[in-house]
């Protein structure tokens, strides 16, 4: 079986970083005409999120991983944008988070194509996506879960934070719905009293309808998740804005200088 051309990422942690690696790969698979692949082996305390996209990968044979990674593998030095990405040129399997929307700039229209094509979406999803039609909707994703006990290393997205963003979205004249995800509605609700709708993460039966209604949002107001990168990401609409909070670590020896895109306004966490 030859792997010369093809391009494979050990996907880690939740939907939002199994896409930045879903991303990367298929962007040196484009850009060298080759093809991608996805490795769940590192999947220990994370569930494989992808299955629910039309153009689901492929999923790389987990028994020859072991000699892919040991002879041509290619990891990340930290969480900036590596510029050695851009040299790779024969099928390597990859390692790391990717997270930078530098690493497949030059096919953002096929990673939006390919990330918001969902399969079988579920009666629930479709019940929520008729009542949000109806009118455009700024829409807030807050993250807390395990958060809550890495702060030191996250930190969490403050009241007085989705405050100034509020500030910010009203000044535009496109939406006056707030519609709030998260993953726990009871805190979501202490920090954010002044949402329309409010939906959890046991309301849809995957994140990747949860996350395709939060980038449908003519504002997005996110957390520091990448899951709330993806929503600002996939809908590249002229019109409303994206906030995102900054620093997005707590922990300061991580570089995030490449994480967010230049055209999205950042607020202190």
């Amino acid at each position: 079986m030859s792997q010369k051309n093809s391009y494979t990422i050990m996907l880690q942690g939740g939907l939002g970083n199994q896409l930045f690696g879903w991303a990367a790969a298929m962007s040196l698979a484009l850009k060298n005409n080759g093809t991608t692949q996805v490795s769940n082996k590192l999947l220990k305390f994370s569930n494989y999120e992808l299955g629910k996209y039309t153009y689901e990968p492929k999923i790389a044979d987990n028994n020859i991983m072991f000699f892919l990674n040991r002879f041509n593998s290619f990891k990340e030095e930290d969480f900036r944008f590596d510029e050695r990405f851009l040299q790779l040129t024969k099928g390597v399997t990859l390692r790391g988070y990717y997270q930078s929307w530098r690493y497949f700039n030059h096919c953002q229209d096929e990673v939006r194509k390919t990330f918001t094509a969902i399969s079988n979406t579920s009666i629930q999803y479709e019940y929520f996506l008729k009542q949000l039609q109806s009118e455009p909707y700024t829409a807030i994703h807050i993250r807390r879960g395990d958060y809550v006990g890495l702060k030191s290393y996250h930190g969490l997205t403050s009241r007085e934070y989705f405050s100034r963003a509020r500030k910010i979205v009203s000044k535009q004249e496109n939406t006056q719905k707030v519609v709030v995800f998260s993953d726990d509605i009871h805190s979501a609700k202490e920090v954010v009293d002044w949402g329309d709708v409010y939906i959890g993460k046991n309301d849809l039966e995957n994140s990747a309808e949860t996350l395709d209604l939060l980038s449908r949002g003519e504002n997005i107001i996110g957390s520091n998740s990448s899951f709330s990168w993806w929503g600002s990401y996939l809908r590249d609409k002229e019109s409303g804005v994206r906030i995102m909070p900054r620093p997005w670590f707590a922990n300061p020896d991580l570089n995030e200088r490449d994480l967010l895109c230049p055209s999205w306004i950042t607020l202190g966490i």
